[in-house]
C-alpha cells in the first residue's frame, strides 16, 4: 500500500437501510462549538441521499458506484437526494408494516453522534484545551 497517509477500514454494511430499494445514507450537519465544555449543535435539516441504480449485493455489481454509493457529485453523475421533511413521510409509510418508524432511526443517529463526540472530547479534549 502506499504511503499516502491515514487510511481507514471499515465493514461493509451489506444490508443498509433502502428507499424504493435504492440505498440511502443521511447527510446531518454537526456545529462543534467547543470541546471542553462540550457544546455541540445537530442541524434540524438534513438531507437524504440515494444510490442510482437499486441496491442489491449480487458479486457482479460490486463494482458499479451507482449502486453501492449515495455520493453522486464527481464525475458528473446525477445526484438524487430529498430533503427530510419530505422524506420522512414516505419512508415511514414504506416501513409501516416492519413497525420501523424514521423518527426511531434518527433518535438513533443522534445518539450515536453523541456518542462519538463524548468518547472524541475524552480522548482528546485535555491536548485541545
Amino acid at each position: 500500500m502506499v504511503e499516502t497517509g491515514p487510511k481507514i477500514a471499515q465493514k461493509y454494511i451489506d444490508r443498509p437501510i433502502t428507499y424504493n430499494g435504492h440505498k440511502i445514507d443521511i447527510r446531518y450537519v454537526v456545529v462543534l462549538k467547543s470541546l471542553m465544555p462540550l457544546q455541540a449543535y445537530v442541524t434540524e435539516e438534513y438531507f437524504i441521499r440515494f444510490s442510482n441504480n437499486k441496491f442489491t449485493m449480487t458479486e457482479s455489481t460490486f463494482h458499479e458506484y451507482d449502486t453501492h454509493f449515495t455520493v453522486m457529485n464527481y464525475d458528473g453523475k446525477q445526484m438524487k437526494n430529498m430533503r427530510c421533511g419530505e422524506f420522512e413521510p414516505l419512508f415511514d409509510e414504506e416501513y409501516k408494516e416492519r413497525g420501523i418508524k424514521f423518527e426511531d432511526l434518527n433518535q438513533k443517529a443522534y445518539k450515536a453522534i453523541s456518542d462519538i463526540l463524548i468518547a472524541y472530547q475524552a480522548r482528546f479534549g485535555k491536548e485541545i484545551e
